[in-house]
């Protein structure tokens, strides 16, 4: 099961440079993956219209650009567009999932799939299960900043995974050093 860890801000200043590379100096990673949209990522109404209800991502002008340094992965940053950049070799990052795998046994199949930040209007959906049993995105908030880590395969149910991120001293760290920066943000896990 696909299971994403985020931290998320509706109010944040995307467009400060300082404060997105400060962000990115946090996590120290050895390459970026650069992504950005043509506009916002509402993927609440993408989805919603789509035919079949599934999740469907806006276009992009710019697609997965390997990148070495943050000057280089920021200068792609633009107003009312979503710079997705997926951090590779953060030592950050691998704290955060062996802290997360070493919890407990419940927890240690959890690795680390994906990880990285998202600037720009993002839109965050939940999906409830209805009566027919389908699930149905419900929009959550529009966040301005995104911090996120993925596991691909997490076998379990994610809910085992709480105690162990709130009792990861790393990413305890990550977290205040970006409310920090971007002012509070709010824990997810879906």
């Amino acid at each position: 099961m696909l299971v994403k860890i985020s931290l998320h801000s509706d109010t944040a200043d995307y467009l400060s440079y300082e404060k997105t590379k400060n962000a990115l100096n946090l996590l120290r990673p050895t390459t970026m993956r650069v992504s950005r949209t043509i506009g916002p990522a509402d993927y609440y109404s993408r989805t919603k219209s789509s035919i079949d209800g599934s999740y469907v991502f806006p276009p992009t002008d710019i697609d997965y650009i390997q990148v070495l340094q943050i000057d280089a992965a920021l200068s792609y940053l633009r107003k009312d567009s979503v710079l997705s950049i997926t951090c590779q070799g953060s030592p950050i990052i691998l704290s955060i999932a062996k802290e997360i795998a070493h919890h407990s046994e419940r927890t240690s199949m959890f690795f680390e799939s994906s990880s990285g930040f998202q600037f720009g209007p993002t839109d965050i959906l939940d999906y409830r299960e209805t009566e027919d049993g389908e699930f149905e995105p419900t929009l959550i908030a529009v966040a301005t900043v995104t911090f996120s880590i993925s596991t691909d395969n997490f076998p379990a149910n994610p809910v085992l995974l709480t105690p162990a991120i709130h009792e990861s001293p790393t990413f305890q760290s990550l977290r205040r050093d970006l409310d920090h920066i971007f002012g509070p943000m709010q824990f997810m896990l879906s």
